[in-house]
């Protein structure tokens, strides 16, 4: 399917239009780029064409790069940019598994929000950088569209439903709160410097998605729900298996903790 970009003033005024798809005339017309990588700052979308008959797998939109293809797959690029971001994925994943978050993961950490439109394990996905993200809404003209504006003045239109990319932004919304709630919570019980005020974290888009109160665990059952599966996933990374289940781990913690007289 056909992606449409659109060039805007200040005032969000249309100044041009361009259409993109397979047809060789238009795809030649992109520059290839090999080694390109995602830039928190500056990448917008991640389109992943690598059932078209052209020799890239990825289209990249970015706001000073510009539109460029390259012959990475969607995966790879975001597997490179893990791999070089200071964050820990494993700490990252016991967020998603303590929230039971196992399709179509984002990756969300501070202020960072890339986002996945489908599930990622079977073939590479679109990736939308929702922390770049302004204003979501259906396209009038192709209601199986979606109209994403983005910082940069532009605006692609995606051919993905609406309600599909609003339902993976909320997904990494929710993660985000969790993230900060947890982090909160070690401020106060080990009486550590606040964190920056919320807004600092939020995106623009945040504006449009609502989510529902979560009703969590204690602090204790979090933090150990949490240590639990990191020490899974870090044994699992590290030694190709865990040794342990999550919730025997959690069981040797909680005896641990007991035997110790901490709560």
């Amino acid at each position: 399917m056909n992606l449409y970009l659109d060039f805007l003033d200040h005032q969000k005024q249309l100044i041009s239009s361009r259409t993109i798809s397979s047809h060789q005339d238009i795809i030649c017309d992109i520059p290839l780029i090999e080694d390109t990588q995602i830039c928190a700052k500056t990448t917008l979308y991640l389109h992943d064409i690598s059932t078209w008959k052209t020799p890239g797998k990825t289209l990249v939109f970015d706001k000073v790069r510009g539109l460029h293809q390259t012959t990475l797959s969607t995966r790879s690029l975001i597997n490179h940019f893990i791999k070089t971001t200071d964050v820990s994925f494993v700490l990252m994943k016991a967020f998603c598994d303590h929230l039971n978050v196992n399709h179509a993961i984002p990756f969300v950490m501070g202020n960072l929000r890339l986002v996945p439109l489908s599930g990622t394990s079977k073939r590479p996905a679109h990736w939308i950088m929702a922390h770049q993200l302004h204003d979501l809404h259906t396209d009038n003209q192709r209601p199986e569209y979606s109209v994403a504006t983005f910082e940069g003045r532009q605006r692609i239109h995606i051919p993905v439903p609406e309600k599909t990319i609003t339902t993976r932004l909320v997904k990494a919304r929710k993660i985000l709160d969790f993230q900060l709630s947890v982090l909160n919570d070690f401020c106060n019980a080990f009486n550590l410097t606040k964190l920056l005020p919320e807004d600092k974290y939020l995106s623009p888009i945040d504006h449009r998605i609502t989510c529902t109160e979560q009703r969590d665990k204690p602090c204790r059952e979090t933090l150990i729900d949490l240590l639990a599966h990191l020490h899974c996933n870090t044994n699992s990374l590290l030694f190709g298996e865990s040794g342990f289940t999550v919730k025997e781990t959690i069981k040797m913690l909680n005896e641990r903790l007991d035997e110790d007289g901490k709560v």
